[in-house]
């Protein structure tokens, strides 16, 4: 194994965003445990892990114009052991709490491991909570931590071969010239176009909600996506249009995981592993058959047009130092991102961890900040066939209850449509 990689493309997006958020891109993964774990055992599954994935015993350094994952035998992702069973009067107050902690603990991957653990206990309750630098994350990359943390505990953990720190090159192929001309077209028509974004609460400071519809919004959704010929996403975008104002047109941002296009076998990889792409949704009343032809067209055809410009995107990363970069974000959000929502949701769906360490896990899920300039962020997910989300956003408690309520609302009925 090298000691030294080039960061990917998608990473160096990650890192320009991070920049323009006060160095804040973290990315959470949480986990609710009906009991407690051992925490000498808990810290002995932390450091064989990590040398499972390599990328938790790296961090970043800058190079002759370029960026690096330069991997070190004594870095190591820390673990933090809280009991905050007297700090809150509620269950519902420490969750929040544990959940919001991604908000206020930014990691620098330039200074160690892009990972750190919390291990908080609230009296017969506990929490593992993965905050992670995105550079270094996907959606899947904690779930994939916990299901290995739960193997070891429960001593079954087998060997594993993480094909991800690799440089992109051992990995995915090359966009050829008919991607290139595909990006430079939508490039360019991008920039010549007019910003379509949501009116959202204009603040600076962060928030993160966790919100469980429950077994009839998950069977509304699925029951309109088949009626439809949909993707859930899709029908989750319908909702979505509905409830920031079907008659406008909004940019947004959703995600793709590149882990089924590499050559090698990432599907039990921790790395970055998504390109984020903008859609169109709402304005007419045919939008979304454009929607399903754009995003079948991404996942069939197209996914090299992604790459393509992630590349574009990183050549200019790679110019600019680490003190720099918040310069540079104003410039790559206006080049390159339109829209101000976020909705992640395109890879699996359901999560099936039921237990950890034979403790019965209450509810588990994936969140990020809001980077901008989306200023609202929501990831879907099921557990148990219940449907929940989380929602990130810039603004206050309560400060978008209307949006939520509209939300759920329109995910309802979308069962009878």
């Amino acid at each position: 194994m090298k000691n030294i990689i080039p960061l990917s493309d998608r990473a160096l997006s990650f890192l320009a965003l991070a920049a323009g958020n006060n160095g804040n891109a973290n990315s959470g993964d949480l986990a609710i445990i009906n009991g407690h774990l051992d925490s000498t055992h808990l810290k002995a599954a932390i450091e064989l892990i990590a040398v499972r994935h390599p990328i938790l015993k790296s961090k970043i350094v800058r190079k002759s114009f370029n960026y690096f994952w330069q991997y070190g035998e004594s870095i190591r992702p820390e673990l933090i052991t809280l009991d905050w069973s007297h700090k809150f009067d509620s269950e519902d107050s420490w969750h929040n709490a544990t959940r919001n902690l991604i908000s206020q603990d930014a990691i620098d991957p330039f200074l160690g491991s892009p990972v750190k653990l919390y291990y908080i206990k609230f009296y017969h309750k506990s929490a593992l909570l993965f905050v992670s630098a995105h550079c270094a994350s996907d959606a899947r990359s904690g779930y994939i931590i916990l299901d290995e943390i739960n193997q070891f505990l429960c001593g079954s953990l087998g060997e594993y071969t993480d094909n991800s720190f690799l440089e992109d090159k051992h990995n995915f192929s090359k966009p050829k010239l008919k991607d290139w001309l595909v990006t430079l077209f939508d490039l360019g028509r991008s920039l010549l176009s007019r910003k379509k974004t949501a009116v959202l609460p204009d603040t600076s400071s962060n928030y993160i909600e966790y919100i469980n519809l429950g077994k009839p919004a998950l069977n509304s959704l699925i029951k309109y996506a088949k009626k439809h010929g949909l993707t859930v996403n899709g029908a989750l975008n319908q909702a979505l249009s509905k409830a920031l104002g079907s008659k406008n047109q909004h940019i947004i941002f959703e995600t793709l995981s590149v882990r089924p296009h590499a050559k090698n076998d990432l599907d039990g990889a921790y790395n970055n592993l998504i390109i984020p792409f903008s859609s169109v949704i709402g304005g007419k009343n045919n939008w979304i058959a454009d929607y399903s032809c754009h995003l079948a067209n991404i996942t069939k055809n197209n996914i090299h047009s992604l790459v393509a410009l992630q590349k574009l995107q990183g050549y200019l990363v790679r110019l600019f130092p680490k003190k720099k970069l918040k310069l540079l974000s104003r410039l790559y959000q206006s080049l390159f991102l339109k829209g101000n929502v976020l909705l992640s949701n395109l890879g699996k769906l359901d999560f099936e961890l039921q237990t950890i360490a034979h403790k019965e896990v209450e509810a588990v899920y994936n969140y990020s900040v809001p980077l901008p300039p989306a200023g609202l962020a929501i990831v879907a997910s099921s557990l148990n066939n219940e449907f929940r989300y989380t929602l990130a956003y810039r603004g206050k408690p309560g400060s978008i209850e209307h949006f939520k309520s509209e939300f759920k609302h329109h995910i309802l009925e979308l069962g009878k449509i």
